[in-house]
C-alpha cells in the first residue's frame, strides 16, 4: 500500500520514470515495531552512501528521519515493514543521467517472515553473483541477479532460502540475508568488495559484537562450528543444513549456540528499547 511519496502517484505519467525503465535508485525495507523502526539510523546511513555513490544529491537526513518516524508511528499493527524507493527524477529516455534530483516513494506491508526459532536449511544456487565493485554494498534497484537466482528455490523443495557464491566461489549472502559464520565464540562474516549487499543489520551487529570480515571459500564452511543468517526485517535465524551443488555435499551445523543466543538478546532489546 502506497501511503506517502513525493510526487503524485496517481498521475499516469510517473510511471516513466528512471526506477520503472532503469533501475536508476535505492530502497531500504524497513521493519517497524510498535510504532518505531528501531534501525533508521542505520537505514538512512545506506541510503546516504547509495545516493553519493549512485551521483545523485545529497539527502535531506533530518526531513526523512521525521517522515519516516511519523509514518512509523501511525501504522495500526503492532509490526510491519516500510519500504522506501528513491530513483532519480525527471528523464523518459536515455542512460546518461541528466540530474542528481531524486523522487521517493513509500510503501507499508504486513510482516511475514519474521524470524523463526526454528533452523532453517539452505541450498548452494547454481548460478553465480557476478562482480561490479562499484555497486558492491548497495542497496539499489537493478535486482534481475537476485530475481534469476531465487528462482532456482524451486528446485530445491527442502531449502528454504539460497547460499550465493560469486563467481569465484566465495561466500557472499543468501537470496535476501546477510550470513554470519560462528568458530567458538568468533563471527566471521563474508567481504563484500565486489558484490552482494551490505545489510543494515549486519551493520548493526557489527557496532554490538566483534565481526571479522573476510573472504570467505565454499570449501572452507564445513571447517565452522555454526551458520547465522539476517537482515533487518527477520532478525537472526540459525542454519542446521546446507545443500551443496554435488549430490553428497551437505553440511550440517550444531543450533545450540551462546553466540547466537547473544545476538538474539542484543535483538530483542534494540526491538524494544
Amino acid at each position: 500500500m502506497i501511503i506517502a511519496s513525493s510526487f503524485d502517484h496517481s498521475r499516469p505519467d510517473m510511471l516513466l520514470n528512471r526506477a520503472m525503465q532503469y533501475g536508476d535508485g535505492l530502497f531500504e525495507t524497513m521493519r517497524w515495531h510498535r510504532g518505531r523502526i528501531p534501525l533508521l539510523s542505520w537505514h538512512l546511513q545506506r541510503l546516504q552512501k547509495g545516493l553519493e555513490a549512485l551521483l545523485f544529491d545529497a539527502l535531506d537526513v533530518s526531513h526523512m528521519q521525521r517522515l519516516l518516524k511519523q509514518h512509523a508511528s501511525q501504522c495500526a499493527e503492532p509490526d510491519g515493514v516500510l519500504k522506501l524507493l528513491v530513483f532519480r527524477a525527471g528523464e523518459e529516455r536515455g542512460y546518461r543521467p541528466q540530474t542528481g534530483r531524486f523522487e521517493w516513494l513509500l510503501t507499508a506491508h504486513d510482516l511475514l517472515n519474521a524470524a523463526t526459532a526454528d533452523p532453517i536449511t539452505l541450498a548452494v544456487a547454481n548460478g553465480r553473483l557476478s562482480h561490479q565493485p562499484n555497486l558492491a554494498g548497495l542497496k539499489h534497484l537493478s535486482r534481475l541477479e537476485q530475481v534469476l537466482l531465487s528462482a532456482e528455490l524451486q528446485q530445491h523443495p527442502t531449502a528454504d532460502d539460497l547460499l550465493l557464491l560469486d563467481v569465484a566461489d566465495q561466500v557472499i549472502e543468501t537470496t535476501q540475508q546477510n550470513v554470519l559464520l560462528l568458530k567458538g565464540e568468533q563471527i566471521w562474516t563474508p567481504e563484500l568488495s565486489q558484490c552482494g549487499v551490505q545489510g543494515v543489520a549486519l551493520s548493526w551487529l557489527k557496532s554490538v559484537c566483534a565481526v571479522q570480515q573476510q573472504a570467505i571459500a565454499w570449501q572452507q564452511v564445513p571447517d565452522f562450528d555454526g551458520l547465522l543468517v539476517g537482515n533487518a526485517v527477520r532478525g537472526f535465524t540459525a542454519v542446521s543444513q546446507v545443500i551443496g551443488p554435488g549430490a553428497k555435499d551437505c553440511i550440517s551445523f550444531g543450533t545450540s549456540s551462546s553466540v547466537h543466543a547473544t545476538i538474539n538478546r542484543y535483538w530483542e532489546a534494540l526491538l524494544n528499547a
